[in-house]
């Protein structure tokens, strides 16, 4: 079971605001039992620690450099009734440790104390949320760590941005989740579920809204296309110049799946970028390290074996943590290839520029259709059949395919504005206009490769012709078949 893990620059902490703040999260849980009359507590000592009879404990540990804190922990564990130990750590590297800004470095898992007991996936620690709110964090390259989205203002500044963003320099801890418009200003989100998904993604992801789609035309025209438009929602790793588009289409039939895969995604990319900051096992091999040259003078032989036994039962404890991670990740790619649904949208399009969002998709869907339809002429085996019938069955074309044609419909209902408002629809979708006389030439994007220039008429004599101008158009575009 792959851990629930985030890390991002936050202000410095001394021990007893440190403390307070842990305490405070356990004592708004209903299960908690550290703080009932049997519970044994000691928070004086180096190593301070609050330990029910059922088992729930939390340990602090304080690395200290002369009267300065350079790191601070915390390591919380809970026994359930099923077998399992949910265990949520909190670490704090700052003062000569890390050159700037303090890193908070979090990890909940969920470990099995018996064979065969069913894991559950981690979830985000409330804690995360007062850190947040209570103005603890210090911002991530352009954003703010916030639970809430970022809403972008139409302006230079926000498109320098978003630019830096698509190569991997807009943060250095969170992925940010860029939300894109569609063609007639809407989102593929809700307002509510975009407020639910920065909410969801707090500590994790940086959710960032499109302010219009002329921002969009102008980040398009400024990035070559790399960016994530027309509905879209691209997110973008921290040091990562490559990002990951998602929409409604393919695997992803709604918007409620689509919040389901943002949120996993980003998840689950978080807990894999490498660490910055220590974690608990770091911050007790240096405690112990440093004590152990801090009293060397002083230590009897016997003392100084039990301070090697604890380095070595915390080294074998991180060899142990390597290997439920690499258990883990190997876990997780096989239930993956066993998941009928997926379909990684930009497997087959991150080289090749796009007419439309999901474009690839719904043609890689055509094919497999198309195919189908010969298989048995063709002499296709079964398997690749019943491959094929299930991509199909599982996925659909999409949204911005259906946008695209029913804009194709209106723009040809009036025949006094249809070549202006035919030209407008079209350079966004990657044509311009090169000659203008009684017709209107458009030509494509180069990069287009096998879309066809357009000759557009710029007075239809009937319906007839306007019917016969959207055939050359979808011919043009390749899309009457789709």
């Amino acid at each position: 079971m792959i851990p629930f893990a985030t890390e991002f620059a936050v202000k410095d902490f001394e021990r007893a605001e440190f403390v307070g703040l842990a305490l405070a999260w356990l004592k708004g849980s209903d299960y908690c039992t550290l703080f009932d009359e049997d519970a044994i507590t000691d928070l004086s000592s180096e190593v301070a620690n609050i330990k029910s009879l059922k088992g729930e404990e939390i340990k602090f540990h304080e690395l200290k450099d002369k009267n300065a804190t350079d790191a601070i922990g915390f390591r919380y564990e809970k026994h359930d009734d099923q077998g399992r130990i949910w265990r949520t750590e909190f670490v704090v590297t700052q003062g000569n440790l890390v050159q700037g800004d303090a890193i908070l470095r979090t990890r909940t898992q969920c470990l099995a104390k018996l064979a065969n007991v069913e894991l559950e996936p981690p979830k985000k620690p409330f804690i995360l949320k007062s850190i947040i709110q209570d103005g603890l964090t210090v911002d991530d390259g352009y954003f703010s760590i916030l639970d809430k989205p970022h809403r972008l203002i139409d302006n230079d500044f926000s498109i320098e941005i978003i630019k830096e963003t698509l190569l991997g320099n807009g943060s250095n801890f969170l992925p940010v989740v860029y939300i894109t418009m569609h063609g007639d200003g809407s989102f593929s989100l809700s307002e509510k579920q975009i407020e639910r998904l920065a909410f969801e993604l707090g500590g994790v992801a940086h959710v960032v809204v499109e302010p219009s789609r002329t921002f969009s035309a102008k980040l398009r025209d400024s990035t070559d296309g790399q960016n994530a438009y027309g509905g879209s929602i691209g997110v973008y790793l921290p040091q990562a110049p490559i990002g990951k588009k998602f929409y409604i289409g393919g695997a992803i039939k709604d918007s409620f799946e689509l919040c389901k895969w943002l949120s996993g995604y980003c998840i689950a990319a978080r807990s894999r970028l490498p660490s910055k900051g220590w974690d608990w096992t770091e911050l007790q091999e240096q405690a112990l390290r440093r004590q152990r040259e801090r009293d060397r003078n002083s230590l009897s032989v016997r003392e100084t074996e039990e301070l090697y036994e604890q380095e070595i039962d915390t080294l074998k404890e991180r060899i142990k943590e390597l290997e439920i991670a690499n258990a883990a990740i190997s876990t997780s790619t096989v239930r993956n290839s066993d998941y009928k649904s997926q379909w990684d949208q930009d497997s087959f399009s991150m080289s090749i520029p796009e007419i439309y969002t999901g474009e690839i998709s719904d043609r890689i869907q055509f094919l497999i259709d198309c195919g189908l339809q010969q298989a048995e002429a063709l002499g296709i085996d079964e398997r690749t059949i019943a491959v094929a019938k299930t991509l199909l069955q599982h996925n659909s074309k999409s949204a911005e395919l259906k946008e695209l044609r029913e804009q194709l419909g209106k723009v040809i209902t009036n025949p006094k504005r249809y070549s202006k408002d035919v030209v407008k629809l079209l350079e966004k979708y990657g044509y311009s206009k090169k000659a203008e006389k009684t017709h209107v030439r458009l030509e494509p994007d180069p990069n287009l490769e096998g879309v066809s220039t357009l000759t557009i008429v710029k007075t239809p004599s009937d319906h007839r012709s306007l019917k016969n101008q959207r055939s050359h158009i979808e011919n043009g575009l390749g899309i009457s078949k789709l």
